[in-house]
């Protein structure tokens, strides 16, 4: 069964996810088997980004397998998941919606005030 769910940011990047992976905007693409964790993050640095909501900016927050090796989906210097640079920010229902697909592929959901 197909999985499709689109996510469209403000800058009109579609975050797609589907039954193997997750596709977006340029250098965006995951596929459920490189992918150990996720979580929520909410993004501090709103005033860097002028397409972010002021309110409740929350992304997505992507952890690779592979322990030590660099995250492709995390930017080194903040430290902050990269897909705040491409608009993908998230409310309750994508949020919501984002669980269920996660929970159906086996991605482990991780608690980011605990993780940071």
């Amino acid at each position: 069964m197909l999985c499709v769910k689109l996510l469209t940011t403000n800058k009109r990047q579609p975050l797609i996810f589907t039954d193997k992976g997750i596709a977006g905007a340029l250098y965006i693409a995951e596929e459920w088997g490189d992918l150990e964790s996720y979580g929520w993050e909410k993004f501090k640095g709103y005033e860097r980004i002028p397409l972010a909501p002021k309110e409740n900016p929350i992304c997505l927050y992507l952890i690779n397998k592979g322990g030590d090796l660099r995250q492709r989906n995390i930017e080194t210097w903040t430290g902050h998941t990269q897909l705040v640079n491409f608009g993908y920010f998230f409310n309750s229902k994508q949020i919501q919606s984002a669980d269920e697909i996660f929970e159906r592929f086996g991605i482990n959901k991780i608690d980011m005030t605990e993780a940071k």
